[in-house]
């Protein structure tokens, strides 16, 4: 599970027509499920951690209690979301967190908070998103060395973890991606699986085809979408990185919208998001 503060605006509290909520229920498989609420008292008590809170809320085994507060709080009353946490059906989950939309700020921001926004990846505004991170399953380190080997010597872009056998990709290498041929290189990678000889890598098809029907209904949706503005949310996409697993399971990846706590009514609908969905 994860905790998300409900201090901002939520989909709930949006005063909704029933058409625009029959609308909004369109994405509903593409939307981890809600799981309830917990009020966190105090960040200063073991007891009443986010951590501690959530494992009592879950206790199955293949809950993985994560937390994700979206801004730190010193109040004593605070009031957290529990969400699906989307990766315990994969033994090995590779993750993709992409941003989607020609800006992450709200309309009604103050210039200040535009201008940094802005300045975090210029480019967004002509791709309509970001590359904000990957995590990849890589035991014999091929996709390092054949995807990320001009900057393996740069920490701060990509580390390897020699336990875990993962690479993870940081946004300050997806910063540096300022043209599609380098992002598309880089997302291409998301797909890759590594082989033993270490000079090689496969392209797994069968979760390229998964997630770009995914990403076609999606894209169907904002076509349709006339009512909802989505501001700094992102797509997660998660795939099995462990090859054994993908032989014996039918369905190997699984597609989620996530940070929504900055959907707004906005007519017309979205044409940014929708921009890098068909870039993408």
């Amino acid at each position: 599970h994860k905790l998300y503060p409900m201090h901002r605006p939520l989909i709930s509290h949006l005063n909704l027509t029933i058409s625009q909520a029959r609308q909004l229920h369109g994405l509903r498989q593409f939307i981890p499920k809600y799981n309830g609420a917990v009020h966190l008292e105090s960040f200063d008590s073991p007891q009443s951690s986010p951590t501690s809170i959530i494992s009592s809320v879950g206790q199955q085994s293949h809950l993985i209690p994560v937390t994700i507060p979206v801004e730190h709080s010193t109040s004593q009353h605070q009031m957290y979301l529990v969400l699906e946490n989307v990766l315990p059906t994969f033994s090995k989950p590779c993750i993709m967190d992409i941003k989607f939309g020609t800006q992450t700020y709200e309309p009604d921001a103050p210039e200040e908070k535009q201008h940094r926004e802005a300045m975090k990846y210029p480019e967004q505004k002509q791709f309509g998103f970001r590359l904000v991170g990957m995590r990849l399953y890589d035991p014999d380190q091929s996709i390092l060395k054949r995807r990320f080997h001009d900057v393996v010597e740069h920490p701060e872009y990509v580390q390897y973890d020699d336990v875990t056998k993962y690479v993870t990709v940081s946004k300050h290498f997806a910063r540096a991606l300022h043209d599609l041929d380098d992002v598309s290189h880089a997302v291409e990678a998301f797909f890759m699986d590594g082989a033993a000889d270490h000079e090689t890598t496969r392209r797994n098809e069968g979760a390229v085809e998964e997630i770009l029907n995914d990403l076609k209904r999606i894209e169907e949706w904002f076509r349709r979408n006339d009512s909802f503005g989505f501001y700094a949310s992102s797509i997660l996409f998660v795939r099995e990185g462990d090859t054994n697993k993908v032989a014996a399971h039918g369905r190997q990846t699984r597609t989620a919208l996530i940070d929504l706590g900055r959907i707004r009514l906005q007519d017309g609908g979205d044409d940014g998001y929708l921009l890098g969905l068909k870039i993408l």
